[in-house]
């Protein structure tokens, strides 16, 4: 096993030991995507994560509709992606749903693995005794990393359309009870770190040229 490869399964193993412990199976939202608890409502499940590695450079040159076989590491790709989440009645909170938008940069470490980070917007919602309640926060990802399992076995860099990710999420803004439609002192919190794994499906990623 090269070092590379060896670093993709410590990575893997670490991400998957150290996260919290998922809801119930009961269906293919608890592993599709996965993100931590806040410190009220949560963990949240759903997906899969829709996004789009839209341009990627290679050299001096920007390439958006070609395939980029062999990218060199300081070679960025900017990516925007879409994820749709949930968490089921539980405890004082009705369903919560979380939606969150991101984009960001990240680099081609090796073909099936990739290192970036990103930002973007979480909005968390949810409707107790028909009042609706939102609450709208600043996130920025510092770590995201990026499996293409498929790129293992097949020289084609579309094939890095499905992947897995794992990451770190820092959610900003201060957040309680109310905001759920619980009192204010179920919980109380401020900035924290929202980890998250899942599976990615890279659309744009499909449709470029070989």
């Amino acid at each position: 096993m090269t070092k590379r490869m060896l670093v993709v399964v410590l990575v893997i193993s670490a991400c998957v030991a150290g996260f919290p412990a998922r809801a119930a199976a009961g269906g293919l939202d608890d592993v599709w995507d996965i993100i931590d608890h806040l410190s009220g409502p949560g963990p949240f499940k759903g997906g899969p994560v829709l996004a789009a590695t839209i341009p990627c450079r290679q050299g001096r040159e920007w390439k958006f509709m070609q395939a980029v076989s062999n990218p060199g590491r300081k070679d960025p790709c900017i990516y925007v992606e879409f994820r749709d989440m949930y968490v089921d009645p539980k405890g004082p909170f009705e369903r919560v749903s979380a939606k969150l938008v991101e984009s960001g940069v990240t680099f081609q470490q090796h073909p099936a693995l990739d290192i970036g980070a990103g930002f973007g917007v979480a909005f968390f919602a949810t409707t107790v005794n028909r009042t609706d309640y939102n609450v709208t926060n600043f996130v920025v990802t510092p770590v995201r990393v990026v499996v293409k399992p498929l790129r293992l076995f097949l020289d084609d860099p579309r094939a890095g359309a499905l992947q897995v990710h794992f990451r770190a999420t820092v959610r900003f803004g201060d957040i309680d009870g109310s905001d759920f439609g619980a009192p204010a002192s179920t919980f109380q919190a401020g900035t924290e770190v929202l980890r998250g794994v899942g599976v990615i499906l890279d659309v744009w990623q499909m449709l470029k040229r070989p």
